[in-house]
């Protein structure tokens, strides 16, 4: 399958398949690979940059490293029904963490903050799809830390109550 995919010769289709592949069988050293062809704009197709991030830990990019994958994708269609947008809402954000989320968060501001204005003008045309993503990830985030200071208050009310101290 990772030479279906590293092929030049076959058509995006097939490599996106084998990308699909990929996300499950992928040993590490192949998913290093297809990060740093990420990274590095390497894939040029917004479906394939799609299917390849699934297929990596993307969980474990930097700000500036998924800055770099965006800057590398085209402009997609309204309402969020283009392959990036998908990938975003179906196969990143379910499965952020608070600090995932905040990496998300804050390489997509970064990314449009950089943007020209006839880039920002475009945006604005397709206003819901672009807006969702960033409400998206907000929406996540907020949900990731709120779960996480739940979790910190039960384990240290139940530290302080159940763990063999007296009143």
């Amino acid at each position: 399958m990772f030479g279906i995919y590293r092929n030049a010769e076959a058509s995006h289709h097939e490599r996106g398949y084998a990308l699909a592949v990929l996300k499950t069988i992928a040993t590490p050293e192949q998913r290093i690979a297809i990060k740093e062809d990420l990274v590095s704009g390497l894939l040029t197709t917004n479906e394939l940059i799609a299917s390849a991030l699934p297929a990596v830990d993307w969980q474990g990019m930097s700000v500036e490293q998924l800055i770099a994958v965006f800057r590398t994708t085209q402009s997609e269609g309204g309402y969020g029904t283009g392959p990036m947008a998908r990938a975003l809402k179906e196969d990143m954000l379910p499965e952020t963490s608070a600090s995932t989320a905040e990496v998300l968060l804050q390489a997509v501001l970064e990314h449009y903050r950089s943007l020209n204005r006839e880039a920002i003008r475009t945006i604005s045309r397709f206003g819901p799809a672009r807006t969702g993503l960033v409400i998206g990830c907000a929406a996540r985030l907020l949900r990731a830390l709120a779960h996480t200071i739940a979790t910190n208050a039960h384990q240290l009310s139940g530290g302080l109550h159940g763990g063999g101290r007296t009143p």
